[in-house]
Order: structure tokens, then C-alpha cells, then sequence
């Protein structure tokens, strides 16, 4: 479809796409037939590890699914817009991520925060600041966070 992106992902035998349009479907690999469809788009890439398949989703969820299924295991609403007018517009947060590394989930978001999340339950166990707000997602190199925000300063985080 026109202005549509495809995110995916490879883990052994299947593929994972999801895309910007609301679906999220794994392929076998040697087959080509659709083991299965979610009804979560990804605006974001898709992680995949231990079983799980975790997302943001075109509805700003940051979802975790089961790979083997599609079944939603949990979904956390992630900040959406500013509710208090800033000159008579409502600012739109966009997340960046996710990225599973040393047993967590990072989402980056241009509200100007890095938000760090337990990858089994979904709850939110931290959070750190990004001055001015995310504008890229977070990459791990060496053991530490990278995060490029909207000003374009490289922030680190350990």
C-alpha cells in the first residue's frame, strides 16, 4: 500500500513483519505460508527474544506478543501528546524504539524522556532524562545506551 512501512524481523525459521497499517504477521521462512496475524501495526522495528515479540504500536502501545501465536501477552500506553495547549497546538510524542538489551526495554521519546521497561510484566521500572527529546531510536554499542535527541546532541546512558 502506498505510504505504508514495513518493520521486520528474523528469528530461526520465521520472519516477523509488521507494518505502519495495523497488521503484524510471521512467515516460515522455507515455506512462505503465514503461521499467523496480529491485529498490532509496528511504527517502529520488531524485537524478537526468549519467545516474545515486542513492538510499538501504531495505536502508541508498547506491546509484547507471543511469537508463536500473535496472542498480545501485555500492552502499555505509551505518551501520546501534550493535553495542555502550547500556542494553540497539541504536541504529538513520537517513541523511538523499542530496543531489548541487558534484559530490559528502552523506549526513547521526544517528550523527553527514556523509558525503561520490564520485558516479562510491562511495568515501567526507570526512566531518564533526554534533554530536549529523543529524535532517534536508542542503539547499544559497548555496553552503553546511545540516543541522538531533537537538538542533535549524542546523549549516552550507562
Amino acid at each position: 500500500r502506498s505510504g505504508e512501512t514495513v518493520r521486520a524481523a528474523a528469528a530461526g525459521d520465521v520472519v516477523y513483519a509488521g507494518s505502519s497499517a495495523g497488521k503484524v504477521t510471521a512467515l516460515d521462512v522455507n515455506s512462505g505460508e503465514r503461521l499467523w496475524t496480529a491485529t498490532e501495526g509496528a511504527v517502529s522495528p520488531v524485537q524478537v527474544a526468549g519467545g516474545a515479540l515486542f513492538l510499538v504500536s501504531d495505536e502508541n502501545r508498547l506491546v509484547r506478543l507471543d511469537a508463536a501465536t500473535g496472542a498480545v501477552v501485555w500492552g502499555v500506553e505509551l505518551p501520546y501528546f501534550t493535553k495542555d495547549k502550547v500556542k494553540k497546538q497539541q504536541q504529538i510524542h513520537v517513541p523511538y524504539g523499542p530496543l531489548l538489551a541487558g534484559g530490559k526495554l528502552f523506549v526513547a521519546s521526544s517528550d523527553g524522556l527514556l523509558r525503561v521497561y520490564d520485558p516479562v510484566a510491562g511495568s515501567l521500572i526507570g526512566q531518564a532524562e533526554i534533554p530536549g527529546g529523543a529524535a532517534t531510536d536508542p542503539v547499544v554499542a559497548g555496553g552503553t545506551l546511545y540516543v541522538v535527541g531533537r537538538n542533535g546532541q549524542l546523549h549516552a546512558f550507562r
